[in-house]
């Protein structure tokens, strides 16, 4: 038996928990609690507890309370009640309340106590590795999309990368949970643009230029993107925030002011965001906007005191020791002070992007079949806001 795997057995008669112990006669790593309060605490300290074994009269909280409130706050454990009180309505609250895996009668033969142990281990092990194989298939989908902006959109993917960040330091400052979710559809929001020529997305800063087939192309960007992100289990919320964070920026945050949603508003914010290399005028004119529409003083406050970070950080960076290194020696974190060109002088990708794994492995596969001009120059690291607060 895995030393990983905890059982728990919870009954308020020290005899019994003694006896149980002796059943399994050390065959199963077990933990006692006489106390149902005292087991909840520990319930997924220092990790999830596989199986629990509760008794069902305790003057704290009954059998089923306890098991409820397990599931609670660790619902992958397997649940088993013990008890003496076999009532039918005892049996139907035990199972519709807190799920319970075995029903078992005192007094338990030990050969059946430690089978349903076993059964519940096995259980929680299925349970927790499809769980791993879905966090794990979910992961490695969004770094495929990422990974994808990133080769097809450098450019763009580093100022995404860079207000991802804001992201992430304004909901660690303020408590906001599911930063996550957030930073995720601000990152997948310009997937979209994968499904337009290059030609046209370049000129979406000059909107005169554009015919209007071409506009409305760009303005379903975000749509695009939700769609395939939409295919994604698990992210349909993403989906839903990647067409708040595609918006039009008025509009949409006094939406998200009137239903005092700060989440929303941090998405909205820092999404309309211009660019986050600000001097410190275009900082206040920007936020002033968003005071005049309502979001949040406090919002406001954090995310100006960061973009002054931040124009410290580029100041410090200028700085910085830059390095001339050669495609051997990239690596991730790195911000490119130099073009990458071909030996044939084509951009590869252009000065200023901080480099990831995936743009390390495309510098590296163009040096081995076409060549890639070296050295190249790079910061050694990237600074963040984290670091600098």
């Amino acid at each position: 038996m895995s030393t990983d795997i905890r059982i728990m057995l919870v009954d308020d008669e020290p005899n019994l928990l003694n006896a149980l112990v002796r059943q399994l006669r050390g065959t199963l790593p077990v933990e006692t609690y006489s106390r149902p309060k005292d087991a909840l605490a520990k319930i997924t300290t220092p990790r999830p507890c596989a199986v629990v074994v509760s008794d069902m009269r305790m003057p704290e909280m009954n059998g089923i309370e306890f098991l409820t409130a397990v599931q609670q706050a660790s619902p992958d454990t397997v649940r088993i009640m013990l008890t003496g009180n076999a009532d039918r309505e005892t049996v139907t609250q035990a199972v519709n309340q807190s799920n319970i895996f075995r029903f078992l009668m005192k007094p338990c033969v030990p050969q059946d106590l430690q089978k349903a142990i076993l059964d519940g281990i096995a259980q929680f092990k299925l349970v927790t590795a499809e769980k791993d194989l879905l966090q794990r298939t979910l992961a490695g989908s969004v770094k495929l999309l990422t990974d994808i902006l990133g080769l097809a959109r450098p450019a763009e993917f580093k100022h995404v990368l860079e207000k991802r960040e804001l992201v992430r330091a304004l909901c660690s400052e303020l408590g906001i949970s599911g930063a996550w979710e957030l930073e995720l559809a601000l990152m997948l929001t310009p997937i979209g643009a994968i499904t337009l020529p290059t030609e046209i997305l370049e000129q979406r800063e000059f909107p005169d230029r554009l015919t209007k087939s071409q506009r409305e192309a760009i303005a379903a960007i975000p749509s695009v993107s939700k769609k395939l992100v939409m295919n994604i289990p698990r992210l349909e919320r993403v989906g839903n925030l990647i067409e708040t964070a595609g918006s039009k920026r008025t509009q949409e945050i006094t939406g998200s002011v009137g239903r005092g949603d700060s989440a929303l508003q941090i998405l909205h914010v820092v999404s309309a965001l211009s660019s986050v290399e600000l001097t410190k005028d275009q900082i206040g004119q920007e936020l002033g906007e968003y005071r005049a529409a309502g979001v949040e003083p406090r919002i406001l406050q954090v995310l100006e005191r960061l973009l002054h970070a931040r124009c410290r950080i580029a100041d410090k960076t200028a700085e910085t020791e830059v390095y001339e290194i050669k495609c051997a020696d990239l690596c991730a974190g790195q911000i490119l002070l130099s073009d990458v060109l071909t030996s044939n002088g084509k951009l590869l990708i252009a000065s200023g992007n901080m480099l990831t794994d995936t743009l390390v492995e495309r510098i590296r596969g163009y040096a081995s079949l076409v060549g890639v001009v070296e050295p190249i120059k790079v910061h050694a690291r990237i600074p963040t806001i984290e670091t600098e607060t």
